[in-house]
């Protein structure tokens, strides 16, 4: 039964990758900073030109700035992020170092021990 479920749905399952895979590609195209750093510059030159007013031009000037603030925070938070997961993943590592140590000192120890006791019984 799932087979023919798998068979029938599959454009539909294709569509819907499909449009996932749209997403992301405009996605990342909108929140990249080389591409606002163009819009920005293709502005600027609609400006000097004399292609848009004075007022268009501050208008989409404002808002690509503003833009490409929100795309260099968004960065920065991801990188705080990624240290943080680093220095977590650090620690979980030193602590589970050091419960190796802890372990073989106890087994030392207890090697110790063990002839002690034979030798006096």
């Amino acid at each position: 039964m799932f087979v023919l479920d798998d068979i029938l749905l599959s454009p539909l399952t294709g569509l819907i990758f499909l449009a996932r895979k749209i997403a992301e590609k405009v996605d990342r195209e909108q929140n990249d900073e080389a591409t606002v750093m163009k819009q920005l510059l293709e502005v600027q030159l609609l400006y000097e030109m004399d292609e848009i007013s004075e007022e268009e031009y501050e208008t989409r000037e404002a808002e690509l700035i503003k833009k490409l603030t929100l795309i260099k925070e968004q960065a920065l938070n991801q990188l705080e992020e990624q240290e943080e997961d680093a220095v977590e993943e650090d620690t979980v590592e030193e602590d589970a170092v050091e419960e190796d140590a802890v372990e073989e000192d106890t087994a030392e120890a207890d090697d110790e021990v063990e002839p002690e006791e034979q030798g006096g019984g």
